[in-house]
C-alpha cells in the first residue's frame, strides 16, 4: 500500500509541475533567430505541401472558405516566412480571423508544424486549417483580418496579418 501512495504522489507531484513536457525545443543553443523578418500570408490547395502551391493573400483581396475534408468549412492558411532559420525543422504558429466588428470567425494554435525550407530561401508552412462557423451566413462576403504569428515559445514570435473578403467556395467546384 506504501509503494502505491508513494507512486500516485510522484505522479501528481510530476503532472502538477509539468514534468512531461509536450514542448521540445527545436532549437539548439547555436541557433540564432532574427530580429526581424518577413512572414507573408497565403493559401494552398488542400493537401498540397510543395512550395510552387503557396499562393500570397492579397490585402482586400478574396479568402476563399472551402469545406474541409471533414465536413468544416475552413480557411485553409499557408506561411511564407524567412525568420524561421534554415536549422529549425518545426516552428509554432497561431492566428485568428476577426471580423470587423471585433467578431471571432475562427482561431488556432498549433505547435510544431513542419517549416519546409526551400531553395529559394523562404521556409514553408502549409495546410494550416482555420476552422470557421457552419452558419455561412455568419461569415460569407464579410471584410475580416487575419492576423498570424509564427515562432517558437520563448523565443521569437514574427507577426503578419492581411485583410479579405470571405469567400464560401461551393463543394466540387474550382478555386478562381
Amino acid at each position: 500500500m506504501r509503494f502505491f501512495a508513494t507512486t500516485a504522489l510522484f505522479v501528481c507531484a510530476t503532472v502538477a509541475c509539468g514534468g512531461s513536457s509536450s514542448h521540445e525545443s527545436d532549437t539548439s543553443p547555436d541557433v540564432v533567430w532574427p530580429d526581424e523578418g518577413v512572414t507573408e500570408l497565403g493559401t494552398n490547395a488542400q493537401g498540397q505541401v510543395s512550395s510552387e502551391s503557396f499562393e500570397a493573400f492579397v490585402d482586400g483581396g478574396q479568402g476563399d472558405i472551402v469545406l474541409g475534408p471533414q465536413g468544416a468549412w475552413m480557411l485553409v492558411v499557408a506561411v511564407r516566412t524567412d525568420a524561421v532559420p534554415t536549422a529549425v525543422p518545426r516552428a509554432d504558429v497561431k492566428a485568428s480571423l476577426t471580423a470587423d466588428d471585433g467578431t471571432l470567425f475562427g482561431k488556432f494554435h498549433y505547435k510544431r508544424r513542419p517549416v519546409a525550407h526551400a531553395a529559394d530561401g523562404w521556409g514553408y508552412i502549409m495546410n494550416l486549417y482555420l476552422v470557421v462557423s457552419s452558419k455561412v451566413e455568419t461569415w460569407d462576403g464579410k471584410n475580416a483580418t487575419l492576423q498570424l504569428s509564427v515562432g517558437e515559445t520563448g523565443i521569437n514570435w514574427y507577426e503578419a496579418k492581411v485583410e479579405l473578403v470571405l469567400q464560401q467556395i461551393e463543394p466540387n467546384t474550382s478555386m478562381p
